[in-house]
């Protein structure tokens, strides 16, 4: 029997039509917004009374609007929510009626954001609840990052030097192994870490969390207080502390690519700091750079390489950081107060919240990255809006790649 050689499929394309066929046997968009009913949100806005005088704007179609437009837009303005209001696809999803631009800029600035954060941290939990024993970790990690703005717009905000720019302060709190973030923060005046940071700890007795933050947080009576309460932390130690050694560690080494030059148990702190402690000072050195590092933790059970390695989880804050600045346009604020700047930055949270549950869902045998489903979903999105039909083979994937690209 003669056979035919079967033509070569592009395995990219393949993975695409995979993707695009998952998304939409779970029924489009309602998968995205599925995550949290609708009943917990009206639940919210009936705890916050934040629809007792609402005319058009309701508290649940205004943050499903907030996302449906973060998520299809490269810029989120005011004029790209009010044109999604008029936008009659759009509305299957957030029920939202046509407003004017003065009313969703005086909803933003008065949007309760306790109930924002209320909602966010449903999510975690939800999140939390999808999670494997294996990828649950007890870790919280802390940073912050600044957004510059113009003396025009926010005069209140921090002076950040010439060129007419002042700045913004956001602090966020990530945890687990997966690390989503639970908890947000917006700074407009001249304040420093230990004041944010201190704000995002959130001590539990015994609870053994592992915080991991950078050396700008140098308050010792904290790190004093997060060793008594049975937790742990992990960080760069900061250069103007005073130490005493009293005792050098073993050293084992297994990294290539760092070598640890000391391990030692300290005392850190003068005699008259409230926050003097004995902890671990470790020194070690980048083979190839030759960059030295100190590291400061009450974390003993750990080899030195072991912390060294923990904490380079830190940086996956930054890439956060960067996902919200370049996907949701994080460094753009849609309205000029600080109630309605931490409104929006919660709604990005929320948002991203969501994605990565979306994300999570749509994973099965074959598994897609983040940016792929970020990218899946947005086409996804303009397409629900503009009324394109939805890609059925691979050509119309084709078409899609080259335009996402």
């Amino acid at each position: 029997m003669k056979t035919v050689a079967s033509r070569p499929r592009d395995s990219h394309n393949h993975r695409w039509c995979e993707l695009l066929r998952s998304v939409y046997r779970m029924d489009k968009l309602c998968q995205f917004f599925g995550f949290l009913p609708k009943n917990v949100i009206d639940a919210h806005a009936e705890q916050y009374h934040l629809d007792r005088y609402a005319k058009k704007i309701y508290f649940r179609h205004f943050i499903e609007l907030a996302a449906l437009t973060l998520i299809g837009e490269k810029k989120v303005t005011l004029r790209e929510l009010q044109s999604t209001t008029k936008n009659r696809r759009a509305k299957r999803f957030t029920g939202m009626e046509p407003v004017a631009l003065s009313s969703l800029s005086d909803y933003i600035n008065s949007l309760d954001t306790e109930a924002l954060a209320k909602l966010i941290k449903t999510l975690v939990e939800k999140f939390g609840n999808l999670l494997t024993r294996r990828e649950k970790k007890p870790f919280r990690i802390f940073d912050t990052t600044w957004m510059t703005v113009t003396r025009e717009q926010f005069p209140q905000a921090v002076h950040s030097g010439g060129g007419g720019r002042n700045a913004i302060r956001m602090g966020l709190r990530v945890g687990d192994e997966v690390l989503f973030p639970d908890l947000a923060l917006v700074h407009w005046e001249s304040t420093s870490d230990n004041d944010i940071f201190e704000n995002l700890l959130d001590l539990k007795k015994n609870a053994q969390i592992t915080y991991i933050y950078d050396q700008g947080f140098t308050k010792l009576p904290t790190f004093l207080d997060i060793d008594t309460s049975g937790n742990y932390f992990i960080t760069r130690m900061f250069p103007s502390y005073s130490y005493q050694v009293l005792k050098n560690r073993l050293i084992i080494e297994k990294k290539d690519s760092l070598e640890i030059l000391a391990d030692q148990e300290v005392l850190v702190g003068a005699d008259d700091n409230p926050g003097q402690g004995v902890f671990r000072r470790i020194e070690a050195r980048t083979r190839e750079e030759g960059k030295e590092l100190v590291f400061l933790t009450n974390r003993w059970d750990l080899e030195s390489w072991e912390v060294c390695d923990t904490y380079k989880l830190r940086w996956r804050i930054e890439v956060i950081f960067r996902w919200f600045k370049q996907y949701f346009n994080l460094n753009h604020f849609i309205v000029h107060s600080m109630n309605g700047v931490l409104a929006q930055m919660l709604l990005i949270v929320f948002t991203y919240l969501l994605l990565l549950l979306f994300h999570r869902a749509l994973n099965g045998p074959q598994k897609f990255s983040f940016i792929e489903t970020e990218r899946m979903l947005r086409n996804l999105v303009d397409g629900a809006i503009s009324g394109e039909p939805p890609p059925s083979g691979e050509e119309d994937v084709e078409v899609m790649l080259h335009r996402l690209r």
